[in-house]
């Protein structure tokens, strides 16, 4: 028996099967620059990858891929969070991305 490969949904709802590179190349872009190992970077990504093979239903969404990678680099660097979160998040506005910045604050 073959597994069923990880779909990741878009935001435009179609779907395609999960690319870890592309997971790893938007890591490296947030944390260029940064103090960061490639072996953390390695590391997220196997955790979401996993997280996400987990998860009985082999598919999910670009916004929760998205979510979790939020999640890891706030835990790790906060400059590559902002980094991310100012493409995956879209601001529209200086408002947007200072509520960001405040909520890493407090």
């Amino acid at each position: 028996m073959t597994d069923c490969p990880l779909m990741v949904t878009k935001a435009d709802n179609s779907s395609e099967v999960f690319d870890r590179t592309k997971l790893m190349h938007g890591l490296i872009i947030a944390c260029a620059k940064r103090h960061i190992a490639p072996s953390q970077l390695e590391q997220i990504a196997d955790e979401i990858e996993n997280s996400a093979r987990n998860n009985t239903k082999n598919e999910i969404s670009s916004r929760e891929i998205g979510s979790l990678v939020m999640q890891h680099l706030a835990k790790i660097d906060v400059v590559a969070y902002i980094r991310f979160a100012s493409v995956y998040k879209k601001f529209d506005s200086i408002q947007e991305f200072s509520d960001i910045v405040k909520g890493l604050s407090s």
